[in-house]
């Protein structure tokens, strides 16, 4: 018998979702409510399964099986995704979802599912070239590639599902908790202006360097530089949380108060984010001069600086690629990631002292933190606990905390107290404005103690 709670969640996912769908142009009317609630049910329950040990990550597509493939359009390129269908289609269920699973790595393939005649829903097929998809939206490339059906439930996690159309993430459904609105701290709020603050001595360097080299207006790069922050940032928690362990790491100008088992000085991922920001401004000078030339032939010199500038750009976005994995795979070590105020790696595996935990805390509904419910530190777990002391004790510093299950958290003081943000925004998604329906799918009888993270 399935839980009555989880069930009717997954209804209210179908309910939210199906009302999304039918806002849109691609709205395929043989989609139902009840049809959305089905394919939610076996989604979830089939993330409570392991497959050969592991657990269970899948994207699932939603797409007519008679789709006219990318590759037969004039817009085919080598990053077309392809459906290629199975000489006889599968139920979908729980049994047949677990076993293909396995050989649909969400970076590279998603299940195409649909209904038969009798509306049943069935596995028709596999499609490919997914990766494109997942390098844009953990911000590793800006082309954004065509999306393949009408929208995609994916299992992240042990009963944990998204839901997105096109880019647009719709909502997610974790355990007993539906989020349908997320929180994009890193960029604009009070999360956001510490980072700036941290990172300006090097945007001031950065500026100069600009002027002095490329001998162009500098005012157009400052919004890059801190979009490259915030892209760093955000790669930095998603690849922590592809560990499937949890993590945490802090930036503070006080370092009081924490034993750091592995102490080190590590530059690099701020230097590369810097390095980046120099040369997609090289890179844009040069293509500009190119754009001039129009149909013509551009000069050998020109055309040797445009491809100079880009073998500079994709070099140093590797260089940024490596430094990113080489800090997020320190947080597979118990204890914290540790940064100090001009965003330098200091240390890992620290573990903040024992201090007194403040009795009461805030959940920000927006992320100005304008928006404020009262929480207790006990419904989170110790790692959230410790995290919100010591921001609690020293002003000024920010804690990103992620949960064994995925979820991210960003905790920081404010005037009123300490501020925990959840359904924090790490990924490119776009986030469409909806029309107000009045209605209301979300229901929490209690915040879940997460004593794992």
């Amino acid at each position: 018998m399935h839980n009555s709670e989880e069930f009717s969640n997954t209804i209210h996912l179908a309910k939210y979702v199906h009302e999304y769908l039918q806002e849109q142009k691609r709205f395929d009317s043989r989609i139902t409510s009840g049809i959305l609630s089905r394919l939610f049910e076996i989604l979830y329950f089939t993330s409570m399964k392991t497959e050969e040990g592991e657990q269970i990550k899948v994207n699932v597509v939603f797409i007519d099986p008679r789709t006219k493939n990318n590759s037969a359009t004039a817009a085919f390129s080598s990053h077309s995704w392809e459906l290629m269908l199975f000489k006889e289609s599968r139920k979908l269920d729980i049994k047949n979802l677990l076993k293909l699973s396995r050989a649909a790595d969400p970076w590279s393939s998603s299940i195409g599912v649909y209904l038969d005649e009798n509306d049943n829903l069935i596995i028709h097929g596999m499609i490919d070239q997914a990766v494109h998809t997942q390098s844009y939206i953990n911000h590793e490339t800006d082309a954004k590639p065509e999306q393949a059906g009408i929208f995609q439930a994916s299992i992240i996690g042990i009963g944990s599902l998204s839901i997105v159309y096109r880019f647009d993430l719709i909502a997610t459904l974790k355990q007993n908790i539906l989020a349908t609105s997320f929180l994009d701290v890193l960029n604009s709020g009070p999360i956001a202006t510490l980072i700036k603050e941290n990172t300006a001595a090097r945007r001031t360097k950065l500026l100069e360097n600009i002027s002095e080299y490329l001998k162009i207006p500098t005012e157009p790069w400052l919004d890059v530089f801190d979009k490259v922050w915030k892209n760093t940032l955000s790669r930095l928690l998603i690849q922590i949380r592809s560990y499937n362990q949890g993590g945490a790491f802090l930036i503070t100008k006080e370092l009081k108060g924490i034993k750091c088992k592995y102490e080190l000085d590590y530059s690099r991922l701020a230097e590369a984010v810097t390095r980046v920001s120099f040369f997609t401004a090289q890179v844009d000078l040069y293509e500009n001069k190119a754009l001039k030339f129009k149909s013509k032939a551009l000069p050998p010199k020109l055309a040797s600086d445009i491809t100079l500038a880009r073998q500079d750009l994709a070099s140093a976005n590797e260089e940024l690629r490596g430094a990113i994995r080489f800090v997020a795979s320190s947080s597979c070590v118990d204890g914290l990631i540790l940064f100090n105020s001009a965003m330098e790696m200091v240390g890992f595996g620290g573990v903040i002292e024992k201090l007194k935990v403040p009795e009461k805390i805030f959940f920000a509904g927006d992320t100005a933190g304008n928006k404020l419910n009262h929480g207790d530190p006990k419904d989170l777990g110790t790692r959230h606990q410790s995290m919100i002391t010591f921001c609690s004790a020293v002003q000024s510093s920010v804690g990103f905390v992620v949960s064994k299950d995925g979820d991210v958290r960003a905790i920081m003081a404010l005037e009123d107290g300490v501020v925990v943000w959840e359904n924090i925004r790490t990924q490119k998604y776009i986030r469409t404005q909806r029309k107000s329906t009045g209605k209301k799918y979300i229901t929490i009888k209690k915040r879940m103690r997460d004593d794992i993270g």
